[in-house]
């Protein structure tokens, strides 16, 4: 994590960052970042593991692979 998820977000959109992850984020974080990325192509998603909720964004590929690896439990 860099800063504030939708300034993070923001450099998923730019190209600057592949993909990001984190988990419990707040909804006024998470929203406007994932609608910049999904507005600039990019793909979100939220995925539950263990209790926690995994906000997920990048590139479809990068966002799809992620959420397979912590659905498998492969990332810790």
């Amino acid at each position: 994590m860099f800063g504030s998820g939708s300034c993070d977000l923001g450099r998923v959109a730019d190209g600057e960052l592949d993909c990001w992850f984190q988990h419990s984020c707040p909804e006024w974080d998470w929203l406007p970042g994932k609608a910049i990325v999904l507005s600039a192509g990019g793909a979100a998603d939220v995925v539950r593991v263990n209790g926690l909720e995994w906000f997920i964004a990048g590139g479809t590929t990068a966002v799809r692979e992620l959420r397979a690896a912590l659905e498998s439990g492969s990332v810790e």
